[in-house]
């Protein structure tokens, strides 16, 4: 989680104390909350759940103006919101500190939050996938395997979890195109099986061949997808019973799902 946790909660706590009016409060808010000259463009250096509390205090303000003054001569830096309302916002900044900590993996795909791509209905292949636990969705535009590098290799990651399900032909061409031999192979059905593999990150980013194949399949429309950090060795992140993977951040750090033509990707983390 950014450092703006520490910033909205000093600034609740300034306004619990009196320091702050809450008129200022809300003023503060909308300066971290929306950057340039005229606050329009939303900061996309802070997350989604940070914005919420934001837009809370700035709306809520609004409102309370709204509905509070009829007397132009009045002014707002006098009136307060209630107390609780303070207090609740400060409880969802101390909440948020509780939640595991995603690291500069999502830090960078951040300001994409906001793109109308990042939904679960956009999913392709949504019906491969068992939605056990994450916390956010956010998408990544990419138009080339030097984009798909770039977006790996400024993650955290240590080991990044390769799956695909291939038949003969793409597993041939899997093979030729990795240097690891360190394959693990489940049969799904006649000439259809799941093949996965952990790869060490600094090593994959440098596989250049395995980069293309990736994105080539992903373009074709078949299944890939990538698992950063993966906790546990040698257990499919693809359920072969089901068919289905198992999205759950409790076993990894993020999952990522590729677009229709390999135009970008989903991050479930």
């Amino acid at each position: 989680m950014s450092s703006f946790l520490n910033q909205i909660e000093q600034l609740l706590e300034d306004a619990l104390a009196e320091k702050l009016t809450h008129e200022e409060l809300a003023d503060a808010c909308e300066e971290v909350l929306f950057v340039g000259p005229d606050r329009i463009s939303i900061n996309d250096h802070i997350s989604e759940q940070e914005r919420d509390v934001l837009e809370d205090v700035v709306h809520q303000w609004a409102m309370f103006i709204d509905n509070t003054v009829d007397d132009d001569t009045l002014k707002p830096g006098w009136l307060k919101m209630p107390k609780e309302w303070l207090l609740a916002w400060r409880g969802q900044v101390r909440k948020l500190r509780e939640q595991p900590k995603v690291g500069e993996l999502s830090m960078f795909w951040r300001s994409d939050h906001y793109k109308p791509r990042a939904s679960l209905n956009n999913v392709p292949g949504r019906d491969l996938l068992r939605m056990v636990k994450y916390h956010k969705l956010s998408y990544v535009d990419i138009e080339s395997v030097s984009q798909l590098r770039q977006a790996l290799s400024v993650s955290d990651a240590v080991e990044i979890g390769v799956g695909i399900t291939l038949d003969h032909d793409l597993y041939e061409w899997f093979l030729e195109s990795t240097s690891d031999n360190q394959l693990e192979f489940y049969p799904i059905k006649k000439n259809l099986s799941y093949v996965q593999t952990i790869i060490d990150k600094e090593s994959m980013i440098q596989q250049e061949a395995l980069l293309a194949f990736i994105y080539s399949v992903a373009e074709m429309n078949d299944f890939v997808f990538l698992v950063m950090n993966p906790r546990t060795k040698h257990v499919p992140f693809y359920d072969i019973a089901t068919e289905k993977v198992n999205i759950d951040i409790e076993t990894a750090d993020a999952f990522l799902m590729f677009d229709y033509d390999g135009t970008g990707f989903f991050v479930f983390w």
